[in-house]
């Protein structure tokens, strides 16, 4: 599962092709934002789903600019699109970045007794153990070297342990 925005700087503005955030150039830029979901299995990727996320809710920011919303979340989405997918039963895995990588996706995909690669954001905190999960003591998991192994960790709003790592690409980032 992946989000992608395509440019439209020229193109008159609509619910669907409206101000998107893109990380790439740290700026809202006006585009089509959608999602898409890509099956991989026996050596072959094919594309199983695609939304599209669209705008029609308009209102006003604070700077008294009109600015459209969504109806629904990129992570709503997320969830609908993997309920369809893990329909195929041998889907085994969801795989996704960090944007999706929060505790509500988590679970959603664990109870419906799949497992889940997700990319963490630096920020996230977790427990070492249980027993620490239960007095409350959590630590940064940038703070954690994790280089070349893995540790089960907790966190806060799971009620299941997590198996994290850490893999350093040539290029720096983690």
């Amino acid at each position: 599962m992946d989000d992608s925005i395509q440019a439209k700087p020229y193109t008159d503005e609509s619910e669907l092709i409206c101000w998107h955030y893109d990380h790439v150039t740290g700026r809202n830029v006006k585009s089509v934002c959608f999602l898409n979901c890509l099956y991989h299995g026996d050596n072959v990727n094919v594309p199983v789903r695609v939304e599209f996320v669209t705008k029609p809710i308009l209102g006003v920011n604070a700077k008294g600019k009109q600015v459209g919303k969504s109806r629904e979340s990129k992570n709503v989405l997320f969830r609908k699109m993997v309920g369809h997918g893990l329909s195929n039963p041998d889907v085994k895995y969801v795989l996704a970045d960090s944007w999706f990588g929060n505790s509500l996706n988590m679970k959603f995909i664990k109870e419906r007794g799949r497992s889940f690669i997700f990319a963490l954001k630096s920020n996230r905190k977790v427990a070492l153990s249980l027993q620490h999960k239960q007095n409350g003591c959590y630590t940064s998991f940038n703070s954690m070297r994790l280089e070349g192994r893995s540790q089960v960790v907790y966190f806060e709003q799971l009620d299941f342990p997590v198996i994290i790592t850490c893999r350093v690409f040539k290029n720096g980032g983690k």
